[in-house]
């Protein structure tokens, strides 16, 4: 039975430390409907070995696989299989045979014959129960009585409401969490019994889909700007783990999509958070406490599927082309399929709003999803977001110019060395992603026409210089890189009009400064948003330490700033800022500054420090002989 708990009791066992610390190898791995032996054996070598493994046979795979077993004792967890056929199974575990004795594999199934087929005979198989009507309330309790308050009468009437609906749920553990992640936002007795009494509870077509009441109710009951950004998520195949960077994307893909209502005051980008956050209390993302990532559960995902229907399509195989119909509008593909992505046959759905490769998360190891020669762009049509991430492509055509729509273009990580022209008339292009792109030297010179745009990220290139016209841009958000070069070292005033910068600014090349009052009009004292700052000057031999100084000195940043890198610096010491008290939320600060001479007390109050790198010429030693209770509390 999906939904009662099997996931949640092996992650508990796998991740308690007293596991952890009696097997030398671990790995988990989320099996779901496709058992490809060949797929699973490469992800569980690759971790219990921390590398990637280049080789596409089986039959290496499992001789890698040995080797990395020989003599270890492991513990392997199978999640979520399906899988009936014997031959699979034993075709896999050929390779475990090689571990040392007390070895372990922890399989977790919907289906008691995968579990017969699956276990040898000194094992037994735990079939779990239903929670009781008691535990099922102590959970829901935990969960639902955040924002009830202090009244006893509204309490004890919520409360009796409560235990209702927990029997409703008839000891389904996702559904209990669910109704108390639904009612949590509701704080009258009118609402939780309206809840209670909907017809939903008995519609036998629920149970007939495969959807359990608890969990549509959860989906009807939400705020109406929420139903389209939950179902938009079925875009992503089950077992999907959301890192940082997802959760970044998913929001400006939903700006692309036009999901996200402005607010006054409110950055739109705010408001996307607004509504990921109210998802995650509503219990529709499942938090792994490990890592910080969000997960959905397999019975969230078929009732986001079920919702969005034929509009979602997830490509894993030329087979599959047959599926997809002129309904669809989003489709999305895994970077690591082996097949060849032929963009040619999509070409005849006029109606595409997304086509997303995914993870988004950049492996950076290699280039991996195989695209036919000519990528074929539908001819201006629909597509709000299009990320060909990670893809062997080394130039965009010209035809990106016919997207007229296009709001998020992603195109990171991969060999393109030049940019189109016609990609300067996307006048509604919101966020562009270039990161990884190391063959990228130039933009094109009318790309500051792109006054829609939000968020530009270029980290890892080798652009030589920023756009002409920059400083027009003064929609931008996001802003990773700024290169100075050396004839035009005067541009970091530019920084100045761009006053609506957030997160991290890298600004490369400040050895090409000549003017420290340009560097003064760059105002970066007054960017209050921005929490990231690395600031890099050329290599090569110091022209004039003293200047160097007095240009890092306009260079202060707000105070509000978390982490700091200076790269490269050649003044002979510090500007007081560097090290000043009132930077109280600095957590990083990596210093390399090979001419100077420094002291570590000079850093001891910086009282959020958690990481601090120094490279310097010299270090005062006073530091050794002072007490450690009060310097560098957190480092």
């Amino acid at each position: 039975m999906g939904g009662i708990g099997k996931t949640t009791l092996a992650q508990n066992v796998f991740y308690d430390t007293t596991v952890q610390q009696h097997f030398a190898l671990k790995a988990w791995v989320t099996v779901s409907d496709d058992f490809d032996v060949l797929k699973i054996t490469k992800i569980i070598l690759e971790k219990i070995t921390g590398k990637e493994n280049k080789a596409n046979e089986l039959h290496q795979l499992q001789k890698d696989l040995k080797n990395a077993l020989a003599g270890k004792k492991f513990l392997f967890v199978h999640d979520d299989v399906w899988n009936e056929k014997y031959e699979l199974w034993d075709l896999l575990k050929s390779s475990f045979q090689f571990g040392a004795q007390g070895s372990k594999i922890i399989v977790t199934t919907h289906n008691e014959d995968v579990a017969l087929k699956m276990k040898t005979r000194d094992v037994q198989t735990y079939k779990l129960q239903k929670i009781s009507d008691d535990e099922g309330w102590k959970l829901f309790a935990d969960h639902a009585f955040d924002n009830v308050g202090s009244n006893e009468v509204v309490l004890s009437e919520l409360q009796e409401i409560g235990r209702q609906i927990v029997k409703k749920c008839k000891g389904l553990p996702l559904a209990v969490k669910s109704m108390a992640g639904l009612l949590r936002s509701m704080s009258t007795g009118d609402e939780w019994r309206h809840v209670l009494q909907s017809d939903v509870w008995e519609l036998p077509n629920c149970r007939d889909i495969g959807i359990v009441p608890a969990l549509w109710l959860s989906y009807r009951f939400l705020p109406p700007y929420l139903k389209p950004c939950f179902s938009y998520l079925s875009i992503f195949p089950k077992d999907y783990e959301f890192g940082d960077v997802d959760r970044e994307k998913i929001i400006l893909i939903w700006m692309a999509e036009g999901l996200l209502n402005s607010q006054h005051g409110k950055r739109i980008e705010d408001v996307g958070e607004e509504y990921l956050n109210a998802l995650i209390a509503r219990s529709f993302f499942q938090r792994n406490t490990r890592n910080r990532s969000l997960s959905m559960h397999d019975l969230m995902h078929d009732l986001a599927m079920y919702v969005l229907g034929q509009c979602c399509f997830i490509y894993d195989s030329c087979k599959d082309l047959h599926k997809f119909s002129s309904k669809t509008r989003h489709l999305s593909y895994m970077k690591d399929l082996r097949d060849t992505i032929e963009f040619g046959n999509l070409s005849r759905v006029k109606s595409f709003r997304s086509l997303l490769a995914l993870p988004f998360q950049l492996s950076h190891h290699s280039l991996y999803t195989r695209l036919e020669h000519e990528i074929v762009l539908m001819d201006g049509g629909c597509l709000r977001a299009l990320s060909l991430s990670e893809s062997c492509i080394r130039e965009m055509p010209d035809s990106i110019g016919n997207l007229k729509h296009l709001r998020y273009l992603d195109v990171s990580c991969t060999k393109v060395e030049v940019l189109p022209v016609s990609i300067c008339v996307l006048y509604n292009l919101e966020t562009l992603i270039l990161s990884h792109c190391g063959s990228l030297t130039h933009f094109p010179t009318n790309i500051s026409k792109l006054i829609s745009l939000r968020h530009l990220m270029i980290r890892e290139t080798h652009l030589k210089e920023m756009p002409p016209r920059i400083c027009s841009m003064t929609n931008l958000q996001t802003l990773s890189d700024f290169v100075l070069c050396e004839n035009d070292g005067s541009r970091v005033k530019e920084l100045g009009k761009l006053e609506n910068l957030h997160r991290s600014l890298r600004i490369s090349g400040l050895g090409y400064v000549k003017e420290v009052s340009d560097v003064l009009e760059g105002n970066l004292k007054n960017k209050r948003n921005l929490t990231e700052l690395i600031l890099t000057w050329n290599f090569g031999e110091v022209d004039d330490s003293r200047k160097e100084r007095e240009v890092l000195n306009a260079l202060q940043p707000q105070e509000n700033l978390k982490k700091l890198e200076i790269h490269n610096y050649k003044g002979t010491d510090l500007p007081d800022w560097v090290t000043h008290t009132s930077y109280s939320n600095l957590e990083k600060l990596h210093l390399d500054c090979k001419n100077c001479c420094l002291s570590l007390l000079s850093f001891r109050l910086l009282s959020s420090l958690r990481h601090l790198h120094i490279s310097c010429l010299d270090m005062h030693d006073e530091f050794c002989g002072i007490s450690l209770n009060k310097p560098f509390p957190l480092l």
